[in-house]
């Protein structure tokens, strides 16, 4: 028999007191944009993971980075900057999810004056101080021989929705958000998602907060779902770069 083995680049009680973190950075539109991988120490903080990233992409931008844990599609989690790296949850289907804050997120709480309003993100004119933050996620409906199917796809994310702000807002600002274009948008449709059943919404002038509000006292977890053909039917997530060595 023949007997293989590894070196180890370090000492095998130091790499049993790090983690291995696999990284997806989104930028504010919710798109991709790079992957990477780092070795932490378990007695780290989350904020210095979000450190390790804003470095790795030579982040610039002036809003901050979340760190998320994603699920099927699904964003089950935001773990808070102080959080310890050994609380981390790593399973099958998991992402770990690097993101920028949303301007319009920064905005709900804190929003510019006139005149120190950014033209790429002005102040939604629906603004109050009443909002949410609800979830979108993406999905389709399949026929099968005992009926419809829907099954949830791609990258889900955060929207602010305000009290008195209409459907046809809220579908304008999505658009502009995931850089879709008209044709292929104009055949998207929306649904309050609970548990993987949808209750369309087709009325242009309703009051999306308000309906979130009454759907809260039976389903608290119900996201926004956006119908439509899925782009990427095969994909599957994957982290396989180099892994970095960090303190």
């Amino acid at each position: 028999d023949t007997l293989y083995y590894e070196e180890l680049e370090m000492k095998l009680t130091v790499l049993e007191s790090k983690k291995q973190l696999p990284i997806s950075f989104f930028d504010y539109n919710n798109k991709m944009v790079n992957k990477m991988t780092f070795l932490m120490n378990k007695n780290a903080k989350v904020q210095s993971i979000i450190d390790q990233v804003k470095a790795e992409v030579k982040l610039q931008s002036k809003f901050p980075v979340r760190l998320l844990e994603v699920w099927n599609h699904k964003i089950l989690k935001e773990y808070t900057p102080d959080s310890d790296v050994s609380n981390i949850h790593i399973a099958d289907r998991t992402v770990l999810r690097a993101e920028q804050v949303h301007p319009d997120e920064m905005m709900a709480d804190n929003p510019p004056k006139d005149d120190d309003n950014n033209s790429e993100y002005p102040v939604n004119k629906f603004w109050n101080p009443k909002y949410k933050v609800i979830q979108c996620q993406h999905f389709c409906s399949e026929s099968s021989t005992v009926g419809q199917n829907h099954r949830v796809f791609g990258d889900p994310f955060y929207l602010v929705v305000y009290s008195g702000e209409p459907l046809s807002s809220i579908k304008a600002r999505i658009q502009k958000r995931l850089l879709i274009s008209d044709k292929p948008f104009a055949s998207w449709k929306y649904a309050i998602l609970n548990y993987m059943q949808p209750s369309f919404l087709d009325d242009e002038s309703l009051d999306v907060y308000d309906a979130f509000e009454k759907e809260r006292f039976h389903h608290h977890k119900s996201t926004l779902g956006l119908q439509h053909k899925d782009p990427n039917p095969k994909r599957r997530y994957a982290n396989r770069n180099a892994i970095k060595i960090t303190g």
